[in-house]
């Protein structure tokens, strides 16, 4: 008796748990219907928190290896969401990633640079950035990129960086 039991409730949560899956699966596409939109542009949507638009007016086309110099940045919430700044858990700032000739990344996170303050989208903030050369001589692409502290790198999610081509001698 007690077997039966536990079966029939089994088999109760097992069939509410399919239903809610598919409940939850037709209002993903009842919302992606009513918006008229494509589920890749729905994603693309929920990423555009991390929108950005950096420049620079530095001119940085050759370091020494392991120099480091200072760069500023001009960063612009182009997102539809307010950035955070300190002292703020998950706030906001600027790095950079280093890549080879290949595109192989030899730095993945340089220094960091948070943000200041809150940073409302269209706004705009100057940073300085402390960019370190890598330690071998070569060709490489400067990347820089926002980033929210705990959460994402704002490049993995679909924004534009800041390239730019630098010689690494000795």
């Amino acid at each position: 008796m007690e077997s039966k039991i536990l079966t029939a409730v089994t088999t109760v949560v097992f069939a509410s748990v399919i239903m809610i899956s598919s409940q939850n699966k037709s209002l993903a596409e009842t919302k992606n219907a009513q918006s008229g939109k494509p589920a890749a542009e729905v994603t693309k949507m929920a990423n555009n928190m991390f929108a950005q638009k950096i420049t620079t007016t530095s001119k940085i086309d050759k370091m020494k290896a392991k120099e480091t110099v200072k760069i500023k940045v001009k960063v612009k919430n182009i997102s539809n969401e307010k950035w955070l700044g300190m002292p703020a858990k998950n706030c906001v700032g600027a790095s950079y990633h280093w890549l080879d000739g290949s595109k192989n990344v030899i730095v993945f996170e340089g220094n960091r640079t948070h943000l200041t303050k809150d940073l409302l989208p269209g706004k705009s903030e100057r940073l300085e950035l402390k960019i370190k050369a890598p330690d071998t001589p070569g060709s490489y692409r400067l990347q820089i990129t926002m980033f929210q502290r705990g959460i994402a790198w704002f490049d993995k999610k679909g924004a534009k960086t800041l390239d730019i081509p630098v010689t690494v001698t000795e």
